[in-house]
């Protein structure tokens, strides 16, 4: 007997699939979350259709025992499975998706050997995704999860991972694995069973879509805290103002997603019907020419069966405004016709590269392996931004060539390119200032601000003559940039050192203070 256990509609997905692919000929057993049969009232059907028997698992009993969790949880398992007589002594095969909700607590306290199935595509090479949401979720049940081993699968007793090794991380491996590309296998099952797999999962006939849309698979981000529902509304806004410049828009929304994505954006199509982002490939008459979501990891399986997919990264989904800053440094070096020896350092580099590529501009990644000092004569342009901190800038500065223009785009205005009180940083400096305009009533709505540092005056002089438009129709918004006055960056200048000058003091006593504490502990005066 093979016996799987699922709580989303992934891994639900993926059971099915995996059974037909190599069980089909077994006993199989699936034990299935309760939410999950709210969301699929046919549920039974998958006795029908795919599994022997379907075993449902109380929610709310389980998610009450939160006292003495591991032992609360443990009763209750052995009174679910000697209920429906199944011992699991006996099961060939335990196939576990979301090892870390209460089943894989079972499994790993109890001392049993099962297979993990990873909760998304991509996940088991990304478990901080993971760890992240359930910490927000339930922090008790996430530190136990988390000691356990059940996020990484690094628990000794999960002695095989079923994941798409296409959709990891850049270098991930684990002698462990067992590869599975959903919709390679989907292609080659039986043409009535995946007829019954659409019939299922209630697609019963071909969605209709116009030619060479773009298919945007949206994420509940309000749903789990992540965004307000209004930011929610504006990340979509500014996705589309960015990236479809021509052709359909068509919302896929997640099942858990309520936006009204048609009062938003008139025109476009919403895909009502409710399925797995891995069927997408099946379900239309028309392929979507472009398949874009925001972080949402269905993408990943999709890699390899669309030709052009576009997606950012968990960082964007809470500073999703830098895309103003990062388009106006994209623009500024397409006008100033630098198109080769481009280096990024410390950038949200998805979003970079993502708008790169409407300019045919290739971006060199320097974050993980910072430029060596032979780089810097061979550098026209540096972009460096602070979602880390870098304390080597000033090193930097000194080494760089006369003719390179670093771009300090400074998304958490740390001023990491000043170091207190080398003010002479700001002699080579001139400030982008970013307006975006409310479209209707003409008044500036927000003010973001760049630095763009070169040795030569007439680099900085040309940088500063630049002059960039963009609408931005959905938003409401004209994205502005235009070109200042010497007394107007004389200004600007000095506000920066004053800015940066706090910042950098206030970085060094938040340093001096964390020096203190470690000192304290170790029992040395300071």
């Amino acid at each position: 007997m093979i016996l799987y256990h699922v709580v989303s509609t992934y891994q639900l997905l993926h059971s099915i699939v995996h059974k037909e692919k190599y069980y089909s000929n077994k006993k199989t057993v699936v034990l299935i979350s309760e939410f999950l049969c709210d969301k699929f009232q046919n549920y039974l059907d998958l006795k029908k259709s795919f599994f022997d028997e379907v075993i449902v698992m109380d929610n709310k009993a389980l998610s009450d025992r939160k006292q003495d969790m591991i032992s609360n949880t443990t009763k209750y398992f052995d009174s679910l499975l000697h209920g429906n007589r199944i011992g699991l002594s006996e099961v060939e095969e335990i196939i576990v998706g979301c090892a870390h909700y209460y089943f894989g607590i079972y499994l790993t306290t109890k001392g049993i050997n099962f297979t993990f199935l990873e909760d998304g595509s991509g996940l088991i090479s990304r478990p901080e995704i993971v760890y992240d949401i359930e910490m927000n979720l339930d922090p008790n049940k996430n530190e136990i999860c988390n000691n356990l081993g059940l996020y990484n699968a690094s628990n000794k007793y999960i002695k095989k991972i079923i994941c798409n090794t296409k959709a990891q991380k850049s270098g991930f491996n684990d002698e462990r694995i067992e590869h599975m590309d959903l919709i390679d296998c989907i292609k080659i099952m039986d043409m009535n069973k995946v007829e019954d797999l659409l019939v299922f999962f209630d697609v019963n006939k071909k969605i209709s879509i116009p030619e060479n849309s773009t298919l945007i698979m949206t994420q509940h981000f309000s749903n789990l805290k992540i965004l307000s529902h209004g930011d929610q509304i504006e990340i979509y806004k500014l996705l589309v103002d960015y990236f479809v410049d021509s052709g359909s828009i068509v919302f896929k929304p997640h099942p858990d997603d309520l936006t009204y994505y048609d009062s938003i954006f008139p025109t476009s199509v919403v895909v009502q019907d409710v399925f797995p982002s891995e069927l997408i490939p099946f379900v239309f008459e028309n392929e979507p020419k472009t398949v874009m979501t925001i972080s949402s990891t269905a993408i990943n399986n999709l890699k390899g069966h669309y030709e052009k997919l576009i997606m950012f990264s968990a960082y964007f989904e809470k500073h999703f405004k830098i895309i103003h800053k990062y388009y106006t440094a994209l623009r500024v070096i397409n006008n100033a016709n630098f198109k080769e020896n481009i280096f990024e350092i410390n950038s949200d580099n998805q979003t970079l590269v993502n708008l790169a590529e409407m300019f045919d501009i290739t971006i060199q990644n320097a974050s993980n392996n910072p430029l060596e000092k032979s780089d810097y004569k061979f550098a026209k342009v540096i972009l460096m931004d602070d979602t880390q901190v870098n304390e080597k800038v000033n090193e930097l500065l000194d080494e760089v060539s006369d003719d390179t223009l670093l771009i300090f785009i400074n998304t958490n205005n740390s001023y990491f390119f000043y170091q207190y009180p080398n003010k002479y940083v700001f002699d080579n400096i001139v400030p982008i200032i970013i307006n975006l305009i409310d479209k209707d009533s003409n008044i500036i709505e927000e003010t973001q601000i760049m630095w763009a540092y070169s040795k030569r005056k007439e680099v900085r002089d040309m940088v500063n003559s630049i002059e960039i438009q963009k609408e931005l129709t959905n938003s409401n918004m004209l994205l502005q940039v235009n070109e200042l006055s010497e007394e107007e960056i004389k200004i600007k200048v000095l506000e920066g050192i004053l800015s940066a000058t706090e910042k950098r003091l206030d970085h060094y006593i938040k340093l001096e203070s964390e020096l203190r504490e470690k000192l304290k502990k170790a029992g040395i005066k300071s």
